[in-house]
């Protein structure tokens, strides 16, 4: 279709001579032409099962959630000191020098008291059948 439109034109075909080189091409032209357009959508087979989506973890919120429940029972058992000392490092992320001046203590004993802190917390954790490697640091 494509060299019959040529040949209507007015100066379609400069060289006769070279008629078949023309059609050559052109017919090669198309078909790369359909080669790309085939590749650019790559149809799936019928018969083969879509992939599974990994990028969604559907256990993860209810695995959030009994871990947050988890967290609070073992927060609520430790002395309030302890669940002071903690809320105050790791979920308020406050800086040490007032964690310190709120509890009347120097930068060492601080140091002192999360240790201890974190050490209660793991026990009590573990008791409520936690997992049995401790990832509290």
């Amino acid at each position: 279709m494509r060299v019959l439109l040529i040949l209507r034109t007015r100066g379609g075909v400069e060289h006769p001579e070279r008629f078949g080189a023309f059609v050559n091409a052109v017919s090669n032209n198309v078909m790369m032409e359909l080669r790309r357009a085939e590749l650019r959508h790559d149809p799936m087979d019928e018969d083969q099962e879509e992939p599974l989506d990994t990028t969604v973890d559907l256990d993860a919120p209810l695995v959030d959630i009994e871990t947050k429940r988890l967290v609070t029972r073992v927060m609520d058992e430790l002395p309030e000191i302890d669940r002071s000392i903690l809320q105050a490092v790791y979920l308020e992320e406050m800086d040490k020098a007032e964690i310190c001046r709120r509890h009347k203590v120097n930068a060492n004993y601080l140091r002192v008291l999360l240790h201890r802190a974190k050490c209660r917390f793991r026990l009590v954790y573990l008791d409520h059948d936690g997992p049995r490697e401790s990832t509290v640091a």
